[in-house]
């Protein structure tokens, strides 16, 4: 057994003794050691979670995409609008001379109440003429402008040697006529919405 030296009071103790007799120090031997703290490893997050939240967004969108997708081929689309071109436009073909004037004649017979059977009619230049005798023996002379593809027949009245305005003013009735089943149809519409209107047999010369 030695003696040794306290190592707080530096006193002499047994080297086999727990703790200082004087001081009541432990033995340098016999300290106690404070146990040292395991370090804690710190968590490593990596990039895992990364990739993760990127894989699911992708799939997200990829699956948007997919549906807007569908939603279109759903939708009918809007029909396309055509437009007319010449090749579909069917125009009326012009009339004969004797179906212009039958068609003079029962636009004057509408427009002034007379019976188309005292009116005739005749054609040499560019517009039919038709003309009536009144019972007075006073007599009328009419001219027409025909448009064969509006179905219209525009008129006008000589008075003495010059023919009149076309009546084809804003505020003229506008005379309208259709050729169905060997009969011409007139309609002389009115500007209050009202139409005077007949029908008339056409002549087997007019055919």
């Amino acid at each position: 057994m030695a003696l040794i030296e306290c190592w707080e009071c530096r006193k002499s103790i047994s080297d086999a003794a727990l703790t200082c007799p004087h001081c009541g120090a432990p033995a340098r031997n016999k300290r106690p050691v404070l146990a040292q703290q395991p370090q804690r490893k710190k968590k490593k997050s990596g990039c895992l979670p990364v990739i993760v939240v990127t894989v699911i967004v992708a799939f997200l969108i990829i699956a948007l995409g997919k549906a807007i997708e569908a939603n279109k081929r759903d939708i009918p689309a809007a029909p396309a609008r055509s437009t007319p071109s010449s090749a579909t436009i069917v125009s009326s073909p012009p009339l004969s001379d004797a179906m212009q004037i039958e068609v003079c004649k029962a636009t004057v017979a509408v427009a002034f109440s007379v019976p188309i059977a005292t009116i005739s009619g005749s054609k040499s230049g560019r517009f039919p003429e038709v003309r009536y005798t009144r019972k007075d023996g006073k007599r009328w002379d009419y001219s027409c402008k025909i448009d064969s593809s509006a179905k219209k027949s525009v008129w006008r009245g000589q008075d003495g040697a010059e023919w009149g305005r076309w009546r084809e003013g804003e505020y003229d009735s506008p005379v309208f006529y259709d050729i169905k089943a060997g009969r011409i149809h007139v309609r002389e519409v009115h500007s209050d919405s009202t139409a005077t209107e007949d029908s008339y047999l056409l002549p087997a010369s007019a055919s």
